[in-house]
């Protein structure tokens, strides 16, 4: 049946997508499409899951009243619409346990069929493909693979898929630091967490083959541009020379078409020191939202020049729902996320869960997440990977 394949194709989708692909078109594309066919396709159970999950609806209901105030009040055009949408994409979560079942049974059965697309997107590197949230989603199914289907084999691919996507490999580009450091805090929470409780066999043999991989990059040295990478982005994003240095001096500060690691970290934070100092001097902006009306440079940061201003997000959509929606929406948004993980404490234990709430709450904190469809369906989808896949489904869901 359709509806069996609609919502993996969309997933699919969204793996493959760049994060500004959303705002090249003017009213969106095929995966708003896709994902509005999925409500229409099964209405009633779409209903249902709204009334167990009021806190996305509020959040939406308050993005709308923002959107008809500044529609009666000021100009607006389809850029005023493609930054209101950032406020809808609490609906897709709603509309992905409308689809648990036809979800889990599709990874069950077609987990490799998944891997060898992304293997064959991964090689082609089309233009609009973006690694970033190809390599979270694979980092989720890894987890999925290791901790719910116990299938030792697709988790090694999971994470040989991983390692190549968020490596830059096949860009030959620098590596993609957010991925790497989100899978490696989810790994060692996990590990963390279970110290103390029963021995997972094959967690302890992924773990020994994910170690010999990573001794292998390190001493191979093949891999330093990447070692040094990290150091250098987070000394970039801490603002702290010292780490810097020693990124430097362990390998050099390297410069690739996306800028250097110190660089482009160091513009994330710049970027949301200027949002904060911005709302906290206007203070109706800081309680209801700046809402719709440009994009966050014009406002924050007029004088700073890039390319195109509109695709150019703060690459933190917490905060970015903060400049938009103002205290009120980022508590509201905020709402919603611990619904979903009352959810998931609810469905099973919470130690298994935590891989997952890491990897899509890092995700958003550092990335272009939840400003796009697909961006939004990948966080969703692995934060609820623990409620698809869960013994015991919670009583309202």
């Amino acid at each position: 049946m359709i509806r069996n394949k609609i919502i993996p194709l969309a997933i699919l989708i969204a793996s493959c997508l760049n994060r500004a692909f959303t705002k090249i078109l003017e009213y969106g594309g095929v995966l708003e499409s896709l994902l509005t066919l999925c409500v229409l396709i099964k209405p009633k159970t779409f209903i249902s899951n709204i009334k167990n999950n009021t806190p996305n609806l509020i959040f939406t209901t308050y993005a709308t009243i923002i959107l008809v105030y500044e529609i009666l009040f000021y100009q607006y055009d389809y850029l005023t619409i493609r930054r209101y949408a950032i406020g809808t994409y609490t609906i897709i979560p709603i509309i992905i346990l409308s689809y648990k079942n036809e979800i889990k049974s599709f990874i069950r059965r077609y987990s490799k069929v998944i891997a060898a697309i992304f293997f064959i997107i991964s090689f082609i590197n089309f233009e609009d493909f973006q690694p970033t949230m190809g390599a979270q989603l694979a980092a989720g199914l890894f987890f999925v693979s290791l901790l719910y289907t116990k299938n030792f084999f697709n988790a090694l691919l999971f994470l040989l898929i991983f390692i190549i996507l968020s490596s830059g490999i096949i860009e030959m580009q620098s590596i993609y630091r957010t991925p790497i450091i989100t899978f490696i805090i989810a790994y060692f929470t996990y590990i963390s967490s279970n110290y103390f409780h029963k021995k997972n066999y094959k967690f302890i043999s992924i773990s020994f083959f994910t170690f010999v991989i990573i001794f292998i990059i390190i001493s191979s040295g093949i891999f330093k541009e990447h070692i040094t990478s990290i150091i250098i982005g987070i000394g970039g994003l801490l603002d702290n020379n010292s780490l810097i240095d020693i990124g430097n001096k362990l390998g050099g500060n390297f410069y690739t078409t996306r800028g250097d690691a110190a660089g482009t970290a160091n513009t994330r934070l710049i970027f949301w020191r200027s949002i904060f100092e911005y709302q906290f001097t206007h203070i109706s902006s800081l309680i209801f939202g700046y809402g719709y009306q440009h994009n966050f440079l014009e406002v924050t940061l007029p004088s700073m020049q890039f390319f195109d201003k509109e695709l150019i997000e703060p690459h933190n959509s917490l905060i970015n729902i903060f400049f938009r929606f103002g205290i009120i929406g980022l508590i509201l948004f905020n709402w919603t996320i611990f619904n979903n993980i009352k959810h998931i404490i609810a469905s099973q234990n919470l130690t298994t869960a935590l891989p997952f709430i890491v990897i899509s709450l890092l995700f958003i904190s550092a990335e272009v997440a939840l400003e796009n469809p697909h961006g939004s369906l990948i966080f969703w989808l692995i934060l609820n990977f623990p409620i698809i896949f869960g013994k015991y489904q919670p009583k309202n869901i």
